[in-house]
């Protein structure tokens, strides 16, 4: 399947982006306000724990939905409504100031993530509706995620020196910042033109349990019928216990075996974040190269999985830190040349709610990862983390045996910034 597209990144998209990396500054800082507050509180590892889960499960639970959402209604009106409500959500913590009320985090945690979790698939449809290039515009999308985990965690920080429920208010703020930006883009044809009736079938969805259960199974029988989308979904399932048994090693390495100060350990995702912001900044000039995507996402996973298993083996912190920034750097580039294999391969009537079985498939596998690698790191981390590295390694070799030998007399021409070609993916089987 081919898909003509230019280079340039139009200001519907730019402006999306902007508001969308605002947004996930502030999710940065009130996840480290949430946790600083748990624990200041509380002292108490469990309470953190339950915050972890409603953090998770709302993926599980609602992401479908979303999908269909994505799939038959008005987007911008969607994201308007739950980011709405996101600003009501996120002013709960504030009215917290002991122990014992700590609960009101935690259920506001859990609703704000299900906003989320339908948000996310009605998002990433809405990102093809209004970009004119879909390599650029998601690797757009990428530097925002790698700038708010950056930014994100330092403001964090300095603003809970000051005020711990300040940060709740400046979240807030930052869903408003995204519901105002949403609602002045103008969306490109044919998308404005069918608002009207997106509207309808989306009420229809809604009151409807019968309709929403055949829309689920639609989206699953053409996944399976897409050999590229397929695999993507295994793939995205054996990365996510990969990368979920990272997020635990980075601090068991950084604390046990590194021995850091808390400056080191913050360098150490700070590195993360500065490889992410690097790989979006090539993910472009990457995707509009002569190699394949599904080339491109198999070597990115591969060479991350390498890199981040080195730095679980690591006992010298300025060693780790530049294994960890060659990481983020891949890892920036498969997630942007996965969204885009993504929009091109999937059918427009079908992609959000591909992107919901997408994003319940890698919420299950990161659940599990976490769990796992959690109990394995107790006994020895550098176990913990060749295991992890197999798994990411040989997650990339078997999407690159399935996919791209059936490609390799397929090659995407260069791209220049003014020229349109055809940008050659995976064909459909």
């Amino acid at each position: 399947m081919a898909t003509k597209t230019t280079s340039k990144l139009n200001a519907s998209i730019r402006l999306f982006w902007i508001g969308q990396t605002t947004s996930a500054i502030g999710n940065s800082i009130y996840t480290i306000a949430s946790v600083f507050l748990i624990l200041s509180l509380t002292r108490d590892p469990f309470m953190l724990a339950l915050y972890m889960l409603a953090k998770m499960i709302p993926d599980i639970l609602f992401s479908a939905y979303g999908g269909i959402l994505a799939d038959n209604a008005n987007r911008r009106v969607v994201m308007i409504v739950l980011e709405f409500f996101s600003i009501i959500l996120s002013l709960a913590p504030v009215f917290i100031t002991t122990g014992s009320a700590i609960w009101i985090l935690i259920v506001s945690t859990f609703l704000l993530t299900s906003a989320g979790s339908v948000f996310g698939p009605v998002k990433q449809t809405f990102i093809k509706e209004i970009a004119s290039d879909l390599p650029a515009a998601n690797a757009l999308m990428s530097s925002g995620s790698a700038i708010s985990m950056i930014v994100g965690s330092a403001l964090g920080g300095v603003i809970l020196l000051i005020n711990t429920h300040v940060t709740f208010i400046i979240n807030s703020a930052t869903f408003a910042i995204s519901l105002i930006i949403i609602a002045t883009i103008a969306i490109i044809s044919p998308a404005k033109q069918l608002e009207n009736e997106a509207d309808q079938q989306a009420a229809s969805v809604i009151l409807n349990p019968v309709h929403t259960f055949r829309q689920i199974y639609e989206a699953f029988i053409t996944i399976t019928k897409t050999k590229s989308l397929f695999y993507r979904i295994w793939l995205g399932f054996g990365v996510s216990l990969a990368a979920g048994g990272i997020n635990v090693l980075l601090g068991a390495v950084a604390v046990t075996r590194l021995h850091s100060s808390p400056l080191n350990v913050g360098l150490v995702y700070a590195s993360i974040g500065a490889g992410s912001l690097a790989g979006a900044l090539v993910a472009t000039r990457v995707m509009h190269s002569r190699m394949t995507y599904a080339s491109i996402i198999g070597l990115a996973t591969i060479f991350e999985g390498l890199f981040m298993g080195l730095f679980t083996q690591s006992a010298i912190v300025y060693l780790s830190l530049p294994l960890l920034f060659i990481g983020g750097v891949f890892s920036s580039i498969e997630d942007a040349t996965t969204d885009t294999l993504i929009m091109e391969d999937t059918p427009d009537e079908m992609l959000g709610r591909f992107y919901s079985v997408y994003e319940t498939t890698t919420t299950i596998g990161f659940a599990l990862s976490t769990l796992l690698i959690g109990l394995l790191a107790t006994y020895s981390v550098p176990v913990s983390g060749v295991i992890i590295t197999a798994i990411w390694i040989l997650s990339g070799v078997l999407w690159l045996v399935f996919t791209t030998g059936k490609n390799n007399k397929q090659s995407q021409q260069s791209l220049s910034k003014t020229d349109t070609v055809d940008m050659v993916t995976i064909p459909n089987e």
